[in-house]
């Protein structure tokens, strides 16, 4: 997503600098509205990914280690 908000700023940037200032002036909000929302959405991902090592520290295992112990 970080990838599309640049091209949507570099296409502002462009554009305005061509004087195209309908394409500049939706092209900058769409940018910063990506950014946003990427940066949203990797705060919950980080938050809410379970970590492996926090599992098996508290005792959880995980499906493939149910059947390597039970065969």
């Amino acid at each position: 997503m970080f990838y599309w908000s640049v091209i949507f700023l570099l296409i502002a940037c462009m554009s305005g600098y061509m004087g195209m200032s309908g394409v500049a002036g939706i092209s900058g909000p769409t940018a910063w509205g990506l950014v946003l929302a990427s940066l949203v959405l990797a705060a919950l991902s980080a938050l809410l990914t379970r970590k492996p090592e926090a599992a098996l520290q508290r005792g959880l295992r995980s499906a493939s280690q149910r059947n390597l112990e039970d065969a």
